[in-house]
């Protein structure tokens, strides 16, 4: 065996609102794809999300890695069509803007590798 290095792996810390997770539950189920449909089903992202959430509490903090941000975003994607909630629609830009922030440090912090 030979090492020939170290990759780090990045995962912002967010906070979510219920209001947040839900509208993304909603619109992960609409979803055409798949793998953005497995969010919100039972084993998935958004349900995990869902069930982090204590009596009275409004927002939970998680760390997704960079590529459940990307997923998360493509669920948004949603946002285009009719009746999308609200929260939805302020969250899809942040979380773009967050999902790009996440490309940059993993180009920061490992400057040698090339994205998978």
């Amino acid at each position: 065996m030979k090492q020939s290095g170290f990759w780090y792996e990045v995962k912002p810390v967010i906070e979510l609102s219920r209001a947040e997770v839900d509208a993304l539950i909603v619109l992960s189920s609409r979803h055409y794809d798949s793998k953005c449909k497995s969010f919100s089903q039972p084993g998935g992202l958004l349900f995990g999300y869902r069930n982090t959430f204590e009596d009275g509490k409004d927002a939970i903090v998680v760390t997704p890695d960079t590529r459940e941000v990307d997923t998360l975003c493509k669920i948004l994607e949603g946002t285009d069509f009719p009746g999308a909630p609200e929260a939805a629609i302020t969250l899809r830009f942040p979380l773009n803007a967050l999902f790009r922030e996440c490309l940059a440090e993993f180009e920061r912090v490992n400057p040698e590798a090339v994205w998978p």
